[in-house]
Order: C-alpha cells, then sequence, then structure tokens
C-alpha cells in the first residue's frame, strides 16, 4: 500500500481533462465503481489515468466514490480496489459509451508534439505519429506571405467569368445540373423531410428553379453582379468578402447573402409552411395566390392537409413548379396539387379554402422573369397597392371558409407593406391579427417591424 499524498501527477500530461469530463466520471463510477485502474510508476508518478485520480480528488465526496483504484507498474494493487460487482446489460451499455466519449478530450498540442520529439523512431512508428511530426516541422519552417491584392482580384474575376459561361451553357440546354443542386438531391432531402423530419434546405428550388441566379433579391441578381465585376463596376473585395476569401457557393445559395446589392432571392421555408399549414389547414384545402419558387408546395405536401392550389403570373416558375410536383407526386399519392400560371387578380375561385398563405412580389425588388408580372403591370406603387395587394386580400377573404385564416408574409419594408395590409384586411372583413417572426432576415431592414420578414396572421 502507498499514501495517497506520494501519488503525483505527470506534469508533461498532453491531454486536457475539463471538469464536464470528470464531473460525467463521477457520475459513471458512482453507479458502477472503478473498473479501470490509475496506473503509476516505482515514483509514485501517474503513468496512465490522469483523468480517473483528478475525478476521485474532486469529487470523491460530492459522489461518495469509493477509494480510486491504484496499481503499480508491476500490476500490483497499491491503493483501492477493483469493483467486482456483476453489470447489468444497461450498465454495460453505459459504461463502454460513455468510456469512449470521455477518451475524446482535447490534446494540449505543445506538449503532445514535445513528448512525440523525444520517442526514438522505432516508438513513433509504433504509435503512427512521424508523419504529423514532419508535418509540424515543416508549418514551423514555413511563413505564410500575403497574396497581392491585383493577382487575386484578377483571380476572383476569372472565377465570376467561369460561373457565368457555365451558367449560360446549361441552363441554355436545359441542364437542371447547376452546382450539382439537381432533381435527385432535392428527391434525396424530400424522403427524409417526409419520413425521418429532416429539414428540406430552401436552396434546393435551384433544382427547379435555375432562373434564381438571375432574378433579383434585392437591387440585382447574383448573375448581373458577377457581370458587373467583370465590368469593373463593382469591386471584386465586396464578393470575397461575402466568401470570406473562400470561392464557394454555399453562402450565396443557402443564405442569400448579398455583395453590392446583388442577391438570390431564396425559397419559403418549406418547414415554416408545413407547420403553419397543420395549425391553420384543418387537414382540407390551402390556397397559394403567388406560389414563387414551391417552397410552401413543399410544405404542403410534407403537412397533414390533402389539396393545395397555387397560383402564379410567371410562366418560367410555373414550370418548375410543375416539375417540382412531378418529382414529387410518386411520394405523394394521398395529396392533390391543381398549379395555375396566371396573374391572382385575374383568376376566378369557386372552390373554398381553409387556409391561405403566400409571399406576394414587394413591388420594388424579387422582380421575377416570364408571365405578367405586377412591377411591370403596375407603374408605381400606389397603382400596386389598389390594383394588385388589396385585390388580392380581399380575394383570399372571400375565398375562405367561414373560420379560415390567411398567413401574408411581408419582407421588404421600402414601402409601407405592413401597415397597408392590416388596413386592407380590416375593410376586405378579416377580425383578427397576430404577427409572427419568420426567423428570415431582411437585407433591407429599418427598424420595428421593419427589421426581419414577418408573416400577418389574418382571421375571419
Amino acid at each position: 500500500m502507498i499514501d495517497i499524498n506520494d501519488i503525483k501527477l505527470y506534469e508533461k500530461n498532453a491531454k486536457k481533462h475539463p471538469d464536464e469530463q470528470l464531473k460525467k466520471l463521477a457520475k459513471l463510477v458512482s453507479q458502477i465503481g472503478w473498473r479501470q485502474s490509475v496506473e503509476v510508476n516505482q515514483k509514485g508518478v501517474i503513468i496512465v489515468g490522469h483523468g480517473r485520480f483528478l475525478t476521485w480528488q474532486k469529487y470523491k465526496e460530492e459522489y461518495k466514490l469509493p477509494d480510486v483504484w491504484i496499481i503499480d507498474d508491476t500490476g500490483k494493487t497499491i491503493f483501492g480496489k477493483h469493483d467486482e460487482r456483476v453489470l447489468t446489460e444497461q450498465q454495460e451499455k453505459m459504461w463502454r459509451l460513455l468510456d469512449n466519449m470521455l477518451n475524446e478530450s482535447e490534446w494540449i498540442e505543445e506538449i503532445k508534439i514535445a513528448e512525440l520529439k523525444e520517442l526514438n523512431e522505432e516508438m513513433k512508428d509504433l504509435i503512427g505519429y512521424d508523419s504529423e511530426l514532419q508535418l509540424e516541422s515543416v508549418n514551423k519552417e514555413f511563413e505564410a506571405q500575403e497574396i497581392p491584392n491585383n493577382l487575386l482580384n484578377e483571380a476572383w474575376k476569372d472565377y465570376c467569368k467561369d460561373f457565368i459561361q457555365q451558367y449560360d451553357c446549361l441552363y441554355e440546354n436545359k441542364i437542371n445540373a447547376f452546382t450539382n443542386i439537381t432533381q435527385g438531391l432535392a428527391k434525396i432531402y424530400f424522403l427524409q423531410a417526409k419520413y425521418q423530419n429532416k429539414r428540406y434546405p430552401r436552396f434546393l428550388s435551384l433544382a427547379f428553379h435555375p432562373i434564381q441566379f438571375k432574378t433579383n433579391g434585392d437591387k440585382t441578381s447574383v448573375y448581373d453582379g458577377y457581370l458587373k465585376i467583370l465590368n469593373n463596376e463593382i469591386k471584386p473585395e465586396r464578393l470575397r468578402f461575402i466568401y470570406d476569401e473562400q470561392p464557394s457557393l454555399n453562402k450565396i445559395i443557402s443564405g442569400g447573402l448579398p455583395f453590392a446589392g446583388a442577391r438570390m432571392p431564396l425559397d419559403f421555408p418549406s418547414d415554416l409552411a408545413k407547420e403553419l399549414i397543420n395549425e391553420f389547414g384543418n387537414k382540407g384545402n390551402i390556397l397559394d395566390p403567388c406560389h414563387g419558387w414551391g417552397g410552401r408546395l413543399v410544405g404542403f405536401l410534407l403537412s397533414t392537409a390533402k389539396h393545395y392550389k397555387g397560383i402564379d403570373a410567371s410562366d418560367l416558375q410555373n414550370e418548375g413548379v410543375n416539375n417540382m410536383w412531378s418529382a414529387f407526386e410518386n411520394y405523394s399519392s394521398e395529396k392533390s396539387v391543381d398549379l395555375v400560371c396566371s396573374p391572382f387578380e385575374n383568376v376566378e375561385l369557386k372552390e373554398k379554402f381553409d387556409f391561405a398563405l403566400t409571399s406576394p412580389p414587394y413591388f420594388d425588388v424579387e422582380k421575377y422573369e416570364g408571365g405578367e408580372q405586377s412591377h411591370t403591370k403596375y407603374s408605381n406603387y400606389e397603382i400596386w397597392r389598389d390594383s394588385f395587394y388589396k385585390v388580392l386580400i380581399e380575394k383570399v377573404y372571400n375565398a375562405l371558409t367561414e373560420k379560415g385564416v390567411f398567413a401574408l408574409q411581408i419582407g421588404s419594408q421600402s414601402y409601407p407593406l405592413l401597415e397597408d395590409g392590416k388596413k386592407l384586411a380590416k375593410q376586405a372583413g378579416f377580425k383578427q391579427f397576430e404577427i409572427r417572426d419568420t426567423g428570415m432576415i431582411n437585407n433591407l431592414a429599418k427598424t420595428g417591424d421593419e427589421e426581419k420578414e414577418i408573416i400577418l396572421i389574418l382571421k375571419k
């Protein structure tokens, strides 16, 4: 036996032992005792088991831990003892998993490298760290240099040029494989969302609408933004900043980040559409007056509702959403979908709907191509408000059932869309109003409710 006060930590131990790790181990030991030992050399210095020893030191009182089991380098027990109780199957599983997890703590890299260097070549080969030591040596000898800005800007221009050429080639040939976002990929994500309740990403609309790259999501489109960089109208530094100097489309397509006013319009989140439809749709008929890129259609297909009617003025977007429905129809046999290509104000609605939700064009941004668009049909905001916005709200009110609900997304606040929406809704006959946060940030934000995209819930 040995005086426990003579046990010493190895001063160059290279593994971190955070308190969270020690506390988990203490809880485990309180249940199953010490199943593993702390091994020390002839001088009482720990060889292995620092975490176990520190756990016992810190938590023996709080968790009423038995004496830690310590052996010397001959295998002889010199303090404490091994717990000999038979574990249940559940305890075995817990110990097996937690023991692996507890061994995942971080290294203290400087100490680890220093210790590795003191090993002879045979020992280095045995534990397989020789290549890591060589890499460490190379990294220390290499000093990174700043890339000349003019060379970097020219390279980024070439990147934009390649992007445009690839896009033009694929789009002209009707190949929806741009950036590898394909309809097959969309099907995989859809099935995961349907059967495993996983998220259906917003950028998958690109599989059906490659025109999104040419559509204004802010002052201009991503495509035109790249052209302006090539024509020296926008400095490459603006794009480099958004990409954080790492050229990848992920940040553009997944977050809609703008550079110098160039932005890709993002689809409506399908998970938000699903939640709203399940809350207000009454497992019935859903109306979408401006179906857009199809995110709300996907939300419907993942919801409990049975029928969806989507309307849009753009023939390009209507074609894309029809392709989306064709891709997912085999997985949605219990659903029915009716898609109409027309300005909503021209459509006659004969059926009644339990719930309507939509994201109408915001007059001054997201100027979609194809069909009779409201931003070209109406010359100023006042005319657009009275001829489109007002008609939209009134027609939806009349098409809803007695207790129907309308969820209206409101984003760009360059014009008073929220206040005008409330006034027009009251005039149409809606009685209850609620504003909900969508979690989508609006880059044309100002103050108050205008800081982000919101949903205006209107009830009859």
